[in-house]
C-alpha cells in the first residue's frame, strides 16, 4: 500500500509530495476494511542471508504514477495550497495538470505552448525587482552545468540582439540613438577593451567648471575597469561620422577629417580636465556599487565612423596611420566593435553546438 502526502517543503517548494510503501494484512472480513498496516514488520529483525522484494506490474506502476503526478497537479493547480483534512478529488484530472507540466519538457515545446512573446513575459517576470528574489531561489536550484549553459544562452541572445540594432542601424546618424543604445548595452563596450570594464555613467561630469559654474566637461561614457578600478573615457559618435577627408591632401593621402580630429581633441580635453580635477581634490570616488576608482593615465576611446567609407588602399593606410599615430586616445570604427561581437557570436554557438554533440554521444553511450 502507498500512503502518500502533501506537505509544505520549506527546502523545495517545487518538491511537496512524499509517501510510504507499507506491507498490510488481511483481517476479519466482517469489518469494513478487512486490510491492515502490518505493523510487526521490521526491517530490522530480518535475518541475515534472507531478503525481501516488492514487485509493481505495469497496471501497478502507472496507477501509482497517475497517483503521484495527481498530487503534484493538484498542489500546482491549487496555488500551492495544501488539501484539507477530509477533502476528496479526483486525482486523474490533476494528473493531466502535471502531464501538460511534464510535456514542457524543452524549450521548443515551452516556445510552441506560450509563444515567443509569453516567453519574453516569463523572462522579463523573472528580472523584475519584485520577483527577483524568488527567480534566486529558483535559479540556485540548478546544477553548475545548467547555470552555465543558462548564462550562455543569455549572453548568447544579447549579443544577436545587439547584432541585430546594428544591421538594422548601420545608417543611423543621431548621436542620441547611439547614446542610448550603448547605455543599455555596456556589454558591447566592454569587447573595444581588453580588459572587463563596467559602465559608470553616460553623460559624466569629468570638470573644467570656471568660477562662474560654467564651461563644465562631459564625456559620453565613464568606465571602470574591474580589475584596476581604473577610470576609462569614451565618445560616441555615429557610423556616418566622416572618417576622412573626401578630397586627398597630397596623392595618395588623406587627411584625418574634421569630425573625426574634433573628436579626439574633445576626449583629450576631457581627459585633461579630469586628471586635473581629480589630482586636485586627491579623493577616492567611490561609484555606484561603493567600489573605489582610481585615475592614471587613463585610456581614452573614439567609436566613429564606418571602414565601409575607405574604398580603396590609400584611404585605409591614411586611416591606419592616423589613429595609430594616437598616443592617448584609441579609436574604433562601429563596424570593427559590432565585428568582434559577431565573432563572440561565433564562439558561443560553436560552443553550445560542441555541448549538444558531447551530451548526445554520453546519452547514446
Amino acid at each position: 500500500m502507498f500512503k502518500p502526502k502533501i506537505v509544505n517543503n520549506d527546502r523545495d517548494k517545487l518538491q511537496p509530495v512524499k509517501g510510504k510503501l507499507v506491507w498490510q494484512k488481511r483481517g476479519r472480513a466482517d469489518v469494513t476494511d478487512p486490510w491492515q498496516d502490518d505493523t510487526h514488520f521490521k526491517l530490522t529483525t530480518m535475518k541475515a542471508g534472507t531478503g525481501m522484494q516488492l514487485q509493481l506490474s505495469t497496471a501497478e506502476l502507472f496507477s501509482l504514477t497517475q497517483i503521484v503526478r495527481g498530487l503534484y497537479g493538484k498542489f500546482w493547480k491549487d496555488g500551492h495550497q495544501l488539501p484539507r483534512d477530509g477533502d476528496t478529488f479526483e486525482l486523474a484530472d490533476y494528473a493531466k495538470t502535471a502531464a501538460s507540466l511534464d510535456a514542457l519538457s524543452n524549450l521548443a515545446d515551452l516556445l510552441q505552448a506560450v509563444g515567443e512573446e509569453g516567453f519574453a513575459d516569463v523572462i522579463r517576470l523573472l528580472t523584475d525587482a519584485k520577483s527577483s528574489g524568488l527567480a534566486i531561489e529558483a535559479i540556485s536550484k540548478l546544477q553548475p552545468d545548467d547555470l552555465a549553459g543558462l548564462g550562455a544562452i543569455a549572453s548568447l541572445g544579447a549579443l544577436r540582439e545587439a547584432l541585430c540594432l546594428w544591421e538594422a542601424n548601420k545608417t543611423n546618424a543621431s548621436e542620441e540613438f547611439w547614446q542610448k543604445a550603448f547605455q543599455a548595452r555596456p556589454f558591447v563596450l566592454s569587447q573595444a577593451f581588453s580588459s572587463p570594464v563596467v559602465m559608470l555613467a553616460g553623460k559624466s561630469y569629468v570638470g573644467g567648471k570656471n568660477f562662474h559654474n560654467k564651461g563644465g566637461k562631459e564625456v559620453d561614457y565613464l568606465l571602470r575597469n574591474t580589475l584596476t578600478n581604473h577610470l576609462l573615457l569614451v565618445e560616441i559618435k555615429t557610423p556616418c561620422s566622416r572618417l576622412l577627408d573626401t578630397q586627398a591632401y597630397r596623392q595618395g593621402v588623406y587627411a584625418p577629417s574634421r569630425e573625426l580630429t574634433g573628436a579626439v581633441a574633445q576626449i583629450s580635453n576631457q581627459r585633461d580636465k579630469l586628471l586635473k580635477g581629480f589630482n586636485e581634490k586627491r579623493v577616492e570616488t567611490e561609484d555606484t556599487t561603493g567600489q573605489r576608482v582610481r585615475l592614471s593615465e587613463p585610456r581614452c576611446l573614439v567609436i566613429a565612423g564606418d571602414t565601409e567609407q575607405l574604398a580603396d588602399a590609400e584611404k585605409l593606410d591614411s586611416f591606419e596611420l592616423f589613429r595609430s599615430g594616437l598616443r592617448a586616445v584609441d579609436v574604433i570604427t562601429f563596424n570593427e566593435l559590432f565585428a568582434k561581437i559577431e565573432s563572440l557570436v561565433s564562439l558561443l554557438q560553436m560552443e553550445q553546438a560542441s555541448n549538444c554533440t558531447d551530451s548526445a554521444a554520453s546519452e547514446t553511450s
